[in-house]
């Protein structure tokens, strides 16, 4: 009898905590603010060369200014430092990290400029797998016909 009760609990005590794992119980999500660098490579489209001294506007929704930047680490690359908010979420027994969030419109554009290309663009959205990947994404830039 004894060993059915404890089979019985240890069984309890999985479900327990397998609905636990799943949320079940409810999900508390923490947001702490952080700051992120992200390192921008840029090569030119024709000659596969790298391009340095390209300058990166970055805007959000009611914020003009939303990064800083700075050349390298290597030729042809750009880092740039933002705020975002990394997200955990919570149960009873379980944390576990939801990515990042951009703000309230989980948006930022990217606009590169480089006086001998045509300007490029890009958008990015909360939770790209752009943050976590670890590489440096490669933008190529077009020269310009002038």
């Amino acid at each position: 009898m004894a060993k059915r009760i404890i089979a019985a609990v240890f069984i309890l005590g999985a479900i327990a905590t397998l609905a636990d794992r799943q949320g079940l119980f409810g999900v508390h999500e923490e947001r702490i603010p952080d700051i992120l660098h992200l390192t921008i490579r840029f090569i030119d489209v024709d000659s596969r060369a790298p391009v340095s001294e390209v300058h990166i506007a970055c805007t959000r929704p009611m914020i003009r200014s939303a990064c800083t930047e700075r050349p390298g680490p290597r030729m042809g690359q750009t880092t740039i430092t933002f705020r975002v908010m990394k997200r955990s979420r919570h149960t009873l027994l379980f944390s576990k990290d939801a990515g990042y969030a951009l703000g309230r419109e989980g948006v930022m554009n990217l606009t590169f400029i480089h006086p001998d290309y045509e300007r490029g663009a890009m958008e990015f959205s909360d939770n790209q797998s752009l943050w976590s990947s670890g590489r440096a994404p490669v933008v190529e830039l077009i020269r310009s016909d002038e």
